[in-house]
């Protein structure tokens, strides 16, 4: 048991390391244990984010969410077979997961102290930082240049954004 919880801080450390553009992609731990720790916890973040929308717009959030983390997940792994490499495919998947875990986390302590009323400068910023993790990650993993990783990275979140913006069509009203 005191292995599984060293482990389990190791790994984090790993994922924060990832996040900070230091850490290596083939280095993570990718374990099914702890792809759906990860999977568990991401879920957890992005409910209890949800929890911050309008009334109403919460399940839309959550699900959306999920939409826009399959296809980044579905364009990750698709980008992976393209090159041949699709057996980095779990280490880049619990690489994605894992940051995603770190800076949701982070997010939602940020939203907490905002009281729920993230300024939309912090919200940028939390954006492209995680563009540029996910480049980090498609930079190791592809390898390709970190710029090449980023305008994938910003394409996935592009193309699964109008998917959800397709199956979603009130995100685009505005509210009032």
């Amino acid at each position: 048991m005191l292995c599984d919880n060293l482990c389990m801080i190791k790994a984090f450390a790993q994922f924060w390391n990832l996040c900070i553009f230091r850490g290596e992609t083939a280095s993570v731990p990718a374990s099914n244990n702890v792809i759906a720790l990860l999977v568990v916890l991401l879920a957890i973040f992005v409910f209890i984010q949800s929890q911050f929308e309008e009334t109403g717009a919460g399940l839309h959030y959550f699900a959306s969410a999920l939409i826009v983390s399959g296809c980044v997940i579905g364009g990750i792994f698709l980008a992976l077979r393209l090159r041949e490499v699709a057996d980095r495919f779990r280490k880049t998947l619990s690489a994605y997961v894992g940051t995603l875990v770190i800076m949701d986390a982070l997010l939602l302590l940020a939203v907490g102290l905002s009281l729920g009323n993230l300024p939309t400068f912090v919200a940028t910023l939390f954006a492209f930082w995680r563009f540029g993790v996910v480049g980090w990650i498609l930079k190791q993993a592809l390898e390709l240049s970190w710029l090449v990783g980023v305008l994938i990275a910003f394409f996935l979140f592009f193309v699964s954004t109008l998917l959800v913006l397709s199956i979603f069509p009130a995100y685009l009203q505005p509210t009032t």
